[in-house]
């Protein structure tokens, strides 16, 4: 291991185990140990060993197969939802900040101070109770409550690059506020945007458990995290490790992004780098 791996277990932990998450989520659209749709009423509630090495559900299905698949469309669901809010947010910062100071910038920034005042679920379950239930609302609300997160990030860092001197220059030059923008400032304020993007797309995966698990995420038979958790309420004395299994793959998969965010940061971030000599 490289001295500058061993000043930053941060990166080296989320890129192994994001790396493993994906490959599984990759695997689990050509291959899993059983088709997790299948239900076997005689083989429900297995303890795991055998042809089940997790187990079965209450149905009979497999349990591994089950969180193979559901890594699959809980990185979908993230990926879209993050890249929505993403593409979004940073336009309508990047935006406010071309304009800062005029009403422009007033009105887009107390809109996303306004969007701030409601808890990032609550405004999911809102928006699902409005346009109904399913992964494509799903992803639609997650997209919504990253779409200020990214939108003040990307205004607070596009000032910074306008105040410079070679924006300063470009202007003089006769470059129009639009081809200052895509020429000088989303170039530089891209590290700190995916730094954020990697922190997001963890909470956008406990956001799709958080809404699967109250029923108003991704609906049956879809396997879902968030679902295998809420079916597995009932059989808790049971056979406990139905709700172990996919706890565990979600706080991973979180750990996981945000470990790999945090990484990050200490690269793109002078004084965090300076901080781990």
């Amino acid at each position: 291991m490289t001295s500058a791996a061993r000043r930053n277990p941060a990166l080296i932990l989320g890129l192994v185990l994001s790396a493993v998450i994906i490959a599984i989520a990759l695997i689990s659209l050509v291959w899993t140990p059983h088709d997790p749709m299948k239900m076997a009423i005689v083989e429900r509630l297995r303890p795991p060993g055998g042809s089940h090495p997790l187990g079965t559900d209450q149905f009979g299905r497999d349990v591994a197969s089950l969180l193979m698949r559901g890594a699959a469309n809980s990185l979908v669901i993230g990926f879209i939802a993050v890249g929505a809010g993403l593409v979004a947010g940073v336009g309508i910062g990047t935006l406010a900040a071309a304009r800062a100071g005029t009403i422009v910038d007033d009105i887009v920034m107390r809109t996303v101070d306004f969007a701030f005042a409601f808890p990032a679920v609550l405004t999911a379950i809102m928006l699902i109770e409005l346009i109904g239930p399913g992964t494509g609302d799903a992803i639609l609300a997650i997209a919504v409550f990253n779409v200020p997160v990214f939108a003040r990030l990307s205004r607070a860092s596009a000032l910074s690059v306008w105040a410079t001197d070679y924006a300063a220059a470009a202007r003089v030059s006769g470059k129009s506020r639009l081809e200052i923008t895509l020429q000088h400032v989303i170039p530089n304020i891209a590290g700190v945007i995916v730094v954020q993007a990697s922190v997001q797309f963890g909470l956008a995966i406990l956001a799709e458990a958080g809404l699967s698990y109250l029923g108003v995420g991704t609906q049956p038979p879809n396997p879902s995290w968030g679902r295998m958790l809420n079916d597995a309420q009932t059989f808790l004395k049971v056979q406990p490790l139905l709700a172990v299994f996919p706890g565990l793959a979600i706080a991973l998969t979180v750990l996981a992004f945000n470990s790999l965010g945090d990484g990050l940061n200490r690269l793109v971030d002078p004084k965090q780098r300076d901080a781990g000599r």
